[in-house]
C-alpha cells in the first residue's frame, strides 16, 4: 500500500509547528505571550546552528519569535539580526539557555 504524501508537508515545518507550540506553553507562564494580544504562537530556540536556524526560519513564518540562545555569540548576533529583519522585532538573546 503506497502512501501519499503531500509535498507542502514536511517533517521540518511539523517539527517547527510542535515547538512553537510547546514554546508558546512554556513562555505564557512567563508572562510575556499574555502580555502581548496576538493569534500567533511564541516561539524559541536554544541552539541556533544548522537544524536549530532551520526550523527558526520556518517558524518566523508562523510564529513571534520571542528569544534565542547560544553559547557562540557571533552565531547568536548572527541569528537575532536575522530574525529581527524577518519579523520586524528583535528577540531576546541569551548567551545561556538557563537563562
Amino acid at each position: 500500500m503506497a502512501t501519499h504524501i503531500d509535498p507542502g508537508h514536511s517533517r521540518r515545518r511539523f517539527i517547527a509547528a510542535a515547538a512553537a507550540g510547546a514554546a508558546t506553553a512554556c513562555l505564557a507562564c512567563g508572562g510575556r505571550a499574555a502580555a502581548r494580544a496576538s493569534d500567533r504562537p511564541v516561539f524559541a530556540t536554544i541552539g541556533l546552528r544548522n537544524q536549530g536556524w532551520a526550523i527558526t526560519e520556518d517558524a518566523v513564518e508562523v510564529a513571534d519569535v520571542a528569544a534565542l540562545a547560544d553559547v557562540d555569540a557571533g552565531v547568536l548576533a548572527a541569528t537575532v539580526a536575522k530574525v529581527e529583519k524577518a519579523q520586524g522585532r528583535k528577540p531576546d538573546a541569551y548567551g545561556d539557555y538557563r537563562r
